[in-house]
């Protein structure tokens, strides 16, 4: 379970942190298309990065995407 206190990034160092870890993530994006071509959640997960960052995808659901990931 998260421990509120853990998350003691400002919201805005937080959207940062994402955009950097889905450009990381991005370029793992054709590796994982070829070998799971059917699978989206990666792709998901970059474009909710992207709509986070701007502030039109809440943190609730940008975890919901990253989790799916794992």
């Amino acid at each position: 379970m998260i421990d509120a206190a853990d998350l003691t990034l400002p919201e805005g160092d937080r959207r940062q942190l994402i955009v950097w870890a889905a450009a990381c993530a991005a370029r793992l994006l054709p590796v994982f298309s070829t070998e799971r071509p059917d699978d989206g959640r990666l792709r998901d997960a970059v474009a909710g990065a992207a709509a986070f960052a701007d502030g039109s995808l809440g943190v609730g659901a940008m975890r919901a995407l990253a989790f799916a990931c794992h």
